[in-house]
């Protein structure tokens, strides 16, 4: 099967779910015990899960290790048992799947029971050997699922093959993810007949997927995480499997805005036994007003929650407490809850209808309050979890106690480091920055996505105090974060790839922001369509498609300046200064200062026909009245470039510097620029830019202008060698752009390259455009 472009071989008889893990302590009790090896027979090195693991993901291959899967129908194999006699036709076939794929627990399950079956002492001891250490290591892994990562395996099957294995039955499962977060989390949860009940283990196969599959032309990019478990589930879903059904709806249903719709989406899935849809479809009705909304709702839930299954009577208790579907009745509701704790202990099931609760009303009822107190009782950490949580999100004067601190900073809070996350969080709020960084750098190494994005930021700009700049350790955190789906990380590495002039592989970075629906992400994406930048997928047209999507759909008024911009040049639609106009002033009107400075220089430039000094005037200073960065330069700009006159060259220098009192850093290359190239001996003062350049980003950081003007203020300050190596290092840079658009970087690398001639001889620059 395949699906954009990325391989899946979906697996027969897998068992799909995600969400939560109570705490585990399981055996491998189901597995007989291996034979005891003679003491005459030379010693055997140990099987060692976590080495097999770490060599598999450094060296397994995708195509060869998905291959094998095929032999456990070959065999015969139901998840219990094989067939002998088809075993001794497939051993070689079997032999080769064990060394393809050596972490798998279902593999080696079925090379177990081919070796028994065959009765292969020697080889059964082994595979036993490994079979128990794969799966206790996995068993290691299994925790709360807030605040520990997923158990590693390398497809489904893997899955339920360990529930079987440790003698559990597979009674219900379910995604949680419509796409990764670099894990695709999935719940499989089982009956454990010996203790009479369910326990909720969280698997995630896409990431060993991911990293085995080095031959994928999008491997590196977490785009091909999204491709792998879109294939997945779209193949799953085809071939009737209720799990996959079941995500796929609540995917669709997401990706549509008409309630109508999404009840047509989701209602099929949830009648069928989707736990997610059904859920989906609660939140959806839960205070909606529109006819027939909750209509077989209820229906749906009680197959399940009558044979006692703990999610689906959570997921009815809520129907009853809220009155969806169903008329009011608290008594049934709580009634439910406390079987499904029975069923599902330790407050496991209070703490995931609390979850439910939670996405519509940020109030807790006292009756959920006390099955809270009563977790917490019972040793559940979910409840001071979750109060520590809405005590720091609330800001304001709170104060974590010295016990609330700690018991964030327990390592049973951080498996993924979201206690550490807590941590740095509060002491944000607290503006206490020396407090806040370790435990943001704890919750970045642990894993935690938003504290790596925003500790890759302090790594790569060093625009946090005391802390040391270190940008190859900031550009790995960076990429880690974007692997786990955050927006920041992902446009930025996309703007790297495009200052690279390597603009497909930008577009490839935007792609899973925009696909979790991230809005500066898609702008950025319709940006590299509307200059047709090479290797794109888009052109011109599609940059409208979305600009004008934004502008009606999400109200964006940055769209609206972008399609007011292509208005006024022609650029994918017919020139119409006037419909121009008319997108700047809607957003202009409503106290928008960027519409604002776009609509005052438009018309100081005329772009509107005849030019209106007043007017452009008007709106620039409304927009620096509302302390708009960009108003500063914009008007500094014209005053400088455009009026040029003594007074205006002085009212430019003004503003540039209330600019940067009002703690903007945009205009200090433009004062910078002025201050070492300008011809006029008013405006030239080359120690009044070495003054600026020295405030303005370390070199690496700089654009190709920023890095241009500050050559050119080493050259104005004499230092002629710092100049040319300044200006070698923009050439440097221009290189691949202009290799990949020459047409418009052609001319700024001529103007680069006369300019570190005049630094090679020993003459600064003069902007001869002033004169």
């Amino acid at each position: 099967m395949t699906k954009a472009g990325f391989r899946f071989r979906p697996l027969a008889g897998c068992v799909f779910g995600v969400l939560l893990a109570a705490p585990l302590g399981l055996a491998v009790a189901a597995m007989p015990k291996p034979v005891s090896t003679p003491a005459s027979t030379p010693a055997v090195q140990a099987f060692d899960p976590a080495r097999a693991w770490e060599k598999f993901l450094s060296d397994g291959e995708y195509s060869a290790a998905f291959a094998t899967f095929a032999v456990m129908e070959e065999v015969g194999y139901d998840g219990n048992a094989v067939d002998p006699e088809k075993c001794a036709k497939q051993a070689a076939a079997l032999r080769q799947a064990v060394a393809a794929a050596p972490v798998s627990i279902a593999i080696r399950h079925v090379a177990y029971l081919c070796a028994q079956g065959g009765k292969d002492e020697a080889a059964a001891d082994r595979e036993m050997e490994a079979l128990a250490a794969l799966s206790r290591h996995a068993l290691a892994q299994a925790g709360d699922a807030d605040v520990t990562h997923p158990i590693r395996v390398l497809a489904p099957v893997d899955a339920s093959a360990l529930m079987r294995v440790s003698d559990m039955d597979v009674i219900y499962a379910y995604y949680t993810h419509i796409r990764p977060s670099r894990y695709f989390p999935m719940v499989a949860a089982g009956w454990d007949a010996e203790a009479k009940i369910e326990r909720h283990l969280v698997f995630d196969f896409i990431d060993t997927d991911y990293r085995i599959d080095r031959e994928n032309q999008y491997w590196g990019n977490p785009l091909l995480r999204n491709g792998l478990a879109e294939g997945l589930i779209d193949g799953w879903a085809g071939q009737g499997n209720e799990e996959a059904k079941d995500i796929k709806a609540v995917r669709d249903a997401a990706d549509v805005d008409d309630t109508g719709e999404k009840l047509e989406i989701l209602r099929p899935a949830a009648q069928a036994g989707g736990i997610q849809a059904a859920s989906a479809w609660l939140v959806l009705c839960d205070g909606s007003q529109r006819p027939g909304c909750a209509e077989g709702l209820v229906d749906a839930l009680l197959t399940r929650a009558e044979r006692k299954q703990a999610l689906p009577m959570l997921l009815l208790a809520y129907a009853y407490a809220k009155g969806i579907g169903v008329p009011r009745d608290e008594d049934a509701a709580w009634n439910l809850v406390d079987a499904a704790e029975r069923r599902w202990p330790r407050g496991a099931a209070t703490a995931q209808f609390t979850r439910q609760w939670l996405l519509k009303s940020e109030d807790i009822p006292a009756k959920l309050k006390q099955r809270l107190d009563n977790a917490s009782a019972q040793g559940s950490r979910y409840p001071q979890r979750l109060t520590i949580k809405r005590k720091v999100k609330a800001g304001g004067e709170a104060r974590l106690s010295d016990s609330e601190i700690a018991f964030l900073a327990d390592a049973a809070e951080n498996g993924n480091g979201a206690g550490y996350a807590v941590l740095a969080d509060y002491y944000d709020r607290l503006r206490e920055p020396a407090k806040r960084m370790p435990w943001l750098e704890k919750a970045a190494l642990a894993g935690d996505t938003l504290s790596q994005a925003h500790y890759s930021s302090a790594l790569i700009y060093g625009d946090v105090a005391d802390i040391k700049v270190d940008p190859v350790r900031g550009q790995a955190l960076l990429l880690e974060a974007a692997h786990g789906g955050q927006a920041w990380a992902l446009r930025h590495e996309a703007d790297r790839q495009a200052s690279l002039a390597k603009w497909a592989d930008a577009e490839a970075w935007l792609m899973p922001a925009i696909q979790a629906g991230d809005i500066d992400a898609m702008l950025d994406l319709a940006d590299l369509y509307e200059y047709e930048r090479p290797g794109v997928k888009g052109k011109v047209e599609r940059a409208v498609t979305i600009y004008r999507a934004l502008s009606d759909y999400n109200d964006s008024a940055t769209a609206r300046r972008r399609l007011a911009d292509m208005a006024i040049a022609g650029r994918g639609m017919k020139k119409n200064p006037s419909q121009a106009e008319q997108w700047l002033r809607v957003d202009a009107e409503k106290g928008d200062h960027e519409s604002e400075t776009r609509l005052g220089t438009a018309y100081l430039y005329g772009d509107f026909g005849k030019a209106d000094e007043a007017e452009g005037i008007r709106w620039l200073q409304r927009a620096i009245d509302g302390k708009e960065e960009v108003a500063y330069t914009r008007y500094a700009g014209w005053l400088y470039h455009r009026k040029g006159t003594v007074q205006a060259r002085a009212q430019a220098l003004a503003l540039w510097h209330q600019s940067g009192d009002a703690g903007f850093s945009r205009a200090y290359n433009e004062l910078a620029w002025a201050s070492c190239t300008s011809p006029h001996a008013d405006m030239y003062d080359p120690a009044r830019g070495m003054e600026t350049v020295a405030k303005m980003p370390r070199t690496d950081l700089l654009d190709l202008p920023e890095l241009d003007t500050v050559a050119a203020c080493y050259a104005a300050d004499g230092d002629f060698k710092r100049a040319a190596e300044l200006q070698s290092q923009a050439l440097e840079r221009l290189v691949p752009l202009v290799k990949a658009e020459p047409g418009v970087y052609r001319g700024m690398a001529k103007e680069f390259r006369e300019r570190l001639v005049l630094y090679q001889s020993g003459k600064r620059y003069i902007d001869s455009d002033m004169q």
